[in-house]
């Protein structure tokens, strides 16, 4: 696939993805389109991994411009302060790890669960609606 055709596939995917979750009424709980993507993160590779594991995971996997030390701890904090208010929203949870104190495992709930399985079956439905013909030809 080249680079221009992969664009317009990812801003396809991201227009579904922003459309379900407008339908779903998700933004009085401050849930943003990026902010699936991190839940979704959490759900398929971050399970039961800290913060910073996570962290670490997604700066190696993901070309996401992070060049200096300073970048890596703001990238951080902006985890940590969605996790914080998805834990307040019940999304995911944190347990503290039994061998290092300082450390907490994230989990997501079965009602995150529940919003991600709702989002991946309206998000599916979009793009079947909108623009399977489209990518097929």
């Amino acid at each position: 696939m080249k680079l221009k055709q992969a664009k317009e596939t990812y801003a396809k995917i991201s227009k579904a993805y922003h459309e379900a979750i407008r339908n779903m009424n998700l933004q009085e709980m401050r849930i943003r389109v990026k902010d699936i993507f991190l839940l979704i993160h959490i759900k398929e590779f971050a399970e039961g991994k800290s913060v910073s594991e996570m962290a670490a995971y997604k700066m190696q996997n993901e070309c996401i411009g992070i060049r200096t030390e300073k970048d890596v701890n703001n990238f951080k904090v902006k985890i940590s302060k969605t996790i914080k208010r998805y834990v307040q929203l019940e999304l995911i949870k944190t347990i503290q790890d039994e061998q290092d104190k300082r450390t907490h495992r994230i989990y997501v709930t079965p009602k995150g669960e529940k919003i991600i399985s709702e989002i991946e079956s309206r998000v599916k439905v979009i793009w079947e609606e909108k623009y399977e013909n489209q990518i097929s030809k």
